[in-house]
């Protein structure tokens, strides 16, 4: 019941326009749009409480959403130059500490606080933020002649 229910989301499939890193931010703000909303909070919740009485639902769930997402991210990221001090890590778990970096608070706060609401515009902001430390600065294109 819950694979079917769960949407058919891929985040990889982000715009390819622009400059490299824009399809990981963009890819991080779709996926902010689907982790962070009351629906899938809702979700979370339920697999955490129930998740002593049926431990195969927390790991399905981990294996269909959790492991999808940060595999479109990590596939992303080999696109993109990394900070030197990345550069060498498996994409996988750089895709790991930026996904955490993101979403890990604002997550946990929603898991637990029921009056807690997210500011798009910070998170936004952290995303950019997020970006500009694991990703290298990007050539500016060439200017055309006058």
């Amino acid at each position: 019941m819950l694979l079917r229910s769960l949407p058919p989301v891929h985040f990889a499939d982000a715009p390819i326009e622009g400059p490299p890193s824009a399809r990981p931010r963009h890819a991080l703000r779709k996926i902010a749009d689907v982790a962070l909303a009351p629906g899938e909070i809702a979700l979370h919740r339920l697999i955490i409480g129930e998740r002593q009485a049926s431990p195969g639902l927390g790991r399905m769930f981990a294996e269909v959403i959790l492991e999808n997402g940060t595999d479109d991210i990590a596939d992303m990221l080999k696109a993109v130059r990394l900070e030197p001090r990345l550069e060498g890590l498996p994409p996988r778990s750089v895709a790991e500490m930026l996904l955490g970096m993101v979403f890990s608070h604002d997550h946990f706060r929603l898991l637990t606080d029921d009056s807690f609401r997210p500011n798009r515009r910070a998170l936004d902001k952290r995303i950019d933020l997020a970006i500009a430390m694991f990703c290298a600065p990007e050539a500016q294109e060439p200017q055309a002649a006058v």
